[in-house]
C-alpha cells in the first residue's frame, strides 16, 4: 500500500462528515424533529428509504444525540400550560384565582382598574397577587392565561368549572331550594270526589245561599275550595252548599 492509499484509509475511519447530500438531509431532519419516526423522516426527505435512514442514523448518530432526543420527548409530552406555568394552580385560593381570571380577561388593566372590576381596593389586589408564589406582575398576562387554561381544561365530566367565589348572603345553614312539583290527583279521582260532595250536598238541609252571578268567579271560588289544603272536606261541603244553593 502506498502512502496515499494509507492516508485515504485513515481519513475514511476518522472523517464523520456525511458522504452524500441525502445523508445530510436525513441528519438535518432528525435534528429538527427528534421525536420523528423513521417513516416520518422518509416522508420528509426525497429519495430516502427506511433502510437508508436507519443506516445513516446508526452511522452518524451518537449517545448524546439519543439522550437529547429522549429528554426532548419527555419535555414535549407536557401540555403547553404545564411547561410555561411557573405556579401551581392547585395551590391557589378561589379569590386568588378570581383575581387571575380578571387579569386574563383584562390583561392591560392596572391594579386600580382591576380593583374596580372586583369591587375591592387596589391594595387588596396587590396583596392577593403578591401572596401567589411565583407570580410576577410584569409577566401577569402569560401566567394568568396559563392558569385559567389549566383550570378550564381539567376533566370534570364534560361540564365547565365555575371558579367564581360564591358570595354569602346570610347564615351558612340557609339553603335555597327550588319548589318541588306536587303530584296532583288523577282526573278519575277528582270526579269521584265531586260525586261524593254532590251526594252529601243533596242530603243536607236547605240553607239560604249566596248568589254569585259571574260564572267565572263562581268557578274560581269552587276551584280554590277544592285545591286548598287548609279547608277540610266538611268545610268544602258547607261552602259549596252556600255557593250552589
Amino acid at each position: 500500500m502506498n502512502s496515499l492509499d494509507q492516508v485515504d484509509g485513515n481519513m475514511s475511519h476518522t472523517d464523520t462528515r456525511p458522504r452524500a447530500v441525502i445523508h445530510q438531509k436525513i441528519l438535518d431532519q432528525a435534528a429538527s424533529q427528534p421525536n420523528a419516526s423513521v417513516e416520518d423522516l422518509v416522508a420528509n426527505v426525497s429519495g430516502a428509504t427506511p433502510e437508508l435512514v436507519q443506516r445513516v442514523l446508526s452511522e452518524y448518530g451518537d449517545a448524546s444525540y439519543v439522550e437529547s432526543a429522549a429528554e426532548s420527548d419527555e419535555s414535549d409530552s407536557r401540555s403547553p400550560s404545564e411547561a410555561e406555568m411557573p405556579i401551581d394552580p392547585d395551590s391557589l385560593s378561589e379569590i386568588q384565582f378570581e383575581t387571575l381570571r380578571k387579569i386574563n380577561e383584562y390583561p392591560s388593566a392596572t391594579q386600580r382598574e382591576l380593583a374596580d372590576l372586583l369591587e375591592i381596593t387596589a391594595a387588596t389586589v396587590s396583596k392577593r397577587v403578591n401572596t401567589i408564589e411565583g407570580f410576577e406582575w410584569d409577566d401577569r398576562q402569560r401566567i394568568a392565561a396559563a392558569v385559567v387554561a389549566n383550570r378550564e381544561t381539567k376533566p370534570d365530566g364534560g361540564t365547565p368549572i365555575d371558579s367564581r367565589p360564591q358570595e354569602s348572603s346570610g347564615s351558612s345553614d340557609e339553603t335555597v331550594t327550588e319548589p318541588q312539583p306536587v303530584e296532583g290527583e288523577s282526573i278519575a279521582s277528582l270526579f269521584d270526589r265531586l260525586d261524593r260532595l254532590e251526594n252529601k250536598l243533596d242530603s243536607w238541609s236547605d240553607q239560604s245561599g249566596v248568589e254569585i252571578d259571574d260564572p267565572a268567579l263562581l268557578h274560581k271560588v269552587i276551584h280554590a275550595c277544592m285545591e286548598s289544603d287548609s279547608i277540610t272536606e266538611d268545610e268544602e261541603l258547607y261552602l259549596l252548599q252556600i255557593l250552589l244553593a
